[in-house]
């Protein structure tokens, strides 16, 4: 495995378990990782991921 690839994956991994800790709340995940809210939005968009999903109903 390359390292991109796992850079890849811990990021990845990173943004599910940011997103589950706050509920699906982007602007407080951008905010744990110092990044712009548009920034984490884009990175969620490179990896199809939906924070809508770890939203309360």
């Amino acid at each position: 495995m390359t390292k991109k690839k796992v850079a890849c994956e811990v990021e990845v991994q990173m943004l599910h378990d940011a997103l589950k800790r706050f509920s699906g709340n982007v602007s407080a995940t951008a905010k744990e990782f110092g990044m712009t809210p548009r920034a984490v939005h884009q990175k969620l968009k490179k990896h199809h991921i939906e924070a809508a999903i770890y939203r309360n109903k």
